[in-house]
């Protein structure tokens, strides 16, 4: 199979130029209010869902998951950086966002939950 060109810019011609974007033709914006993340020594991973059902007898909480993006380490690293910028412009625009009382958020990291701490003071 023959190697394609590399065509991703250099950061001169980045830092020079006007961004253009044209949307796929597999285009589509999806609503997510869950997410787990993964990584190897190659790449990391977010999958990104929605929850769709609780059982709170069975403890079972049913997350339809939507889609999955992969990354090379480099991209994901300029992506949480991008991420981190965009929430400060966000809060300083919007006002601060509070994270849940009681130790409500959760993030799904390698397959394992792990308990997101809240704004309240101890």
């Amino acid at each position: 199979m023959p190697e394609t060109e590399d065509q991703t810019p250099n950061i001169e011609t980045l830092l020079a130029s006007r961004f253009t974007h044209v949307k796929s033709p597999n285009f589509r914006s999806i609503y997510s209010n869950q997410s787990a993340f993964g990584s190897t020594a190659f790449d990391f991973n977010m999958t990104f869902g929605e929850f769709k059902e609780v059982n709170t007898d069975t403890k079972q909480v049913t997350v339809e998951e939507l889609v999955r993006i992969v990354m090379s380490p480099l991209h994901f690293k300029i992506f949480a950086f991008t991420c981190a910028q965009q929430l400060k412009l966000y809060e300083e625009n919007f006002g601060e966002i509070h994270m849940p009382k009681g130790g409500g958020a959760i993030a799904e990291v390698d397959g394992k939950q792990v308990a997101i701490p809240s704004d309240e003071k101890t």
